[in-house]
C-alpha cells in the first residue's frame, strides 16, 4: 500500500514537473529539441555511409539485396512521409527514422531512458515510463507509429515478397526508417542523461553536442570515427534473453553484467552501452554519491592548462577531476577528465584544507 502511495506521488510530482517546462516550452525548449533531433539524424547518416567494425550497410545493400547504387539507392517516399528537400537515398531514410524517433514531443521521448542497475520493469524514467529496450520492443507502440524490432523486421519481410514495385518501395523505406529509429533508442543509451535517470531540459549535453556538429564539425566526425574507448561485441547476442524484451539486440544496451559494484566490467567488450555511460560519467544534477560510480576513489585532481576563455590569446590553468589511470581496484575507465573541481572546493582546499578534509563540497560539470 505505502508503495503504490509513493509511486502515485512520483506520478503527480513528475506531471507537475511536464507542466511547468510546458509554460516555458515556447520561448527556450523547442529549437533545442529539434537541434538534438538534427543530431541524430546525422549520425545515423555517418553510420550508414561508412564502415563501422567489420560491417558496411553499403556494401551488404549491394552483394545480399542487389542494390547497386548501395546506401545512394533512392527508396520514393509516399504519403506522410517526407524527408527533406534531397533526394529520398537509403542513408537519409536511416537518418529520417533517427530524427521521428523523437516525434510527436514526449511521448516517445520519454521512453528513451534506461538505467541498468535497476530492473527492466522499472528502469524507465523516473520508473513510470517503459525502458528504451522495452519500449523498443513493444508491437502496440503509440503515438509516432509502429517502429518496435519485431515490426521493422516485418516491414523488411513484405519488401522482400511483395510483388509489385511500390509496395516493395514503401516497406523498404519503413525499413530503413524503421531501422533508423531502433538505432535512435541505442545512441540514447550511449548519452549519461539517459542512463542516469536525468530528465534534460533547454540546454543540457546534447544540446552542447550539437554546437559542436555546428561550429566544429571537423571535431564531430572525429567523434563519430573514434571507437576506442568503448566497441560493439557481436557475443552480447548470446546472452541469455530477459523475458521483458527477448529479442537479442536488447543486449547491446544492458547485458545485467553490471550492477554498481563492479564498475571495472564496464571496460569489457562484452557489455551494454547504457552499463558503460552509467558507470563511468556524471551528468549536471548525478554527481558523487548519486550513483555508485563514478566515485571519490575514482578521480584525482589534476591542473590542465586550456585556453583563457577571457582572452584567446593566452593559456591558464583550470583544475579537474580525472579519472585514476592507476586505481586501487578496477572502477571502469580511466585516463580523461570527469568533471571540473568546483571553485569553491579549489579554493577551500588550497587553502584551508583542514575544514574540508572530511567534506566534499560540490562542483561544476565540464
Amino acid at each position: 500500500m505505502a508503495q503504490e502511495k509513493e509511486k502515485k506521488m512520483r506520478i503527480i510530482k513528475f506531471i507537475l514537473k511536464i507542466f511547468i517546462v510546458q509554460i516555458i516550452l515556447s520561448a527556450f525548449f523547442l529549437p533545442c529539441y529539434a537541434l538534438e533531433k538534427a543530431t541524430h539524424f546525422e549520425i545515423n547518416e555517418y553510420i550508414a555511409k561508412h564502415k563501422i567494425g567489420e560491417f558496411s550497410l553499403d556494401q551488404y545493400l549491394k552483394e545480399q539485396l542487389g542494390f547497386q547504387e548501395g546506401v545512394h539507392k533512392i527508396i520514393e517516399q509516399f504519403e506522410g512521409q517526407k524527408i527533406d528537400d534531397n533526394p529520398p537515398k537509403i542513408f537519409r531514410w536511416l537518418g529520417y527514422g533517427g530524427k521521428k524517433e523523437d516525434e510527436p514531443f514526449l511521448l516517445r521521448s520519454v521512453r528513451h531512458f534506461h538505467n541498468p542497475l535497476n530492473t527492466w520493469d522499472k528502469a524507465g524514467l523516473k520508473g513510470i515510463w517503459d525502458s528504451s529496450i522495452i519500449w523498443g520492443q513493444r508491437t502496440d507502440q503509440w503515438p509516432g507509429g509502429h517502429y518496435s524490432w519485431q515490426d521493422v523486421r516485418g516491414y523488411f519481410l513484405l519488401a522482400l515478397t511483395s510483388e509489385d514495385q511500390t509496395t516493395r518501395d514503401y516497406y523498404f523505406a519503413e525499413t530503413f526508417r524503421g531501422l533508423g529509429q531502433q538505432m535512435h533508442l541505442i545512441e540514447d543509451a550511449s548519452v549519461p542523461l539517459h542512463t542516469r535517470d536525468d530528465i534534460h531540459i533547454i540546454f543540457n549535453y546534447e544540446g552542447w553536442v550539437k554546437k559542436v556538429q555546428e561550429k566544429e564539425s571537423d571535431t564531430f566526425r572525429d567523434w563519430l570515427a573514434d571507437s576506442g574507448r568503448y566497441g560493439y561485441d557481436k557475443s552480447v547476442l548470446n546472452i541469455a534473453p530477459n523475458p521483458l524484451a527477448p529479442i537479442p539486440i536488447a543486449r547491446i544496451i544492458d547485458t545485467d553484467k553490471y550492477n554498481g559494484d563492479n564498475p571495472g566490467i564496464t571496460i569489457d567488450e562484452s557489455i551494454g552501452i547504457a552499463e558503460y555511460s552509467n558507470a563511468n560519467f556524471f551528468t549536471k544534477d548525478t554527481k558523487f554519491g548519486d550513483f555508485p560510480s563514478p566515485n571519490w576513489d575514482n578521480v584525482q585532481c589534476v591542473d590542465y592548462e586550456i585556453q583563457d576563455p577571457r582572452d584567446s590569446s593566452t593559456m591558464v590553468f583550470r583544475p579537474y577531476y580525472k579519472k585514476n589511470i592507476d586505481p586501487p581496484a578496477p572502477d571502469g575507465d580511466t585516463g580523461y577528465r570527469l568533471a571540473t573541481v568546483g571553485y569553491l572546493y579549489d579554493y577551500a582546499n588550497r587553502y584551508f584544507p583542514s575544514y574540508i578534509s572530511n567534506v566534499r563540497l560540490g562542483f561544476c560539470m565540464c
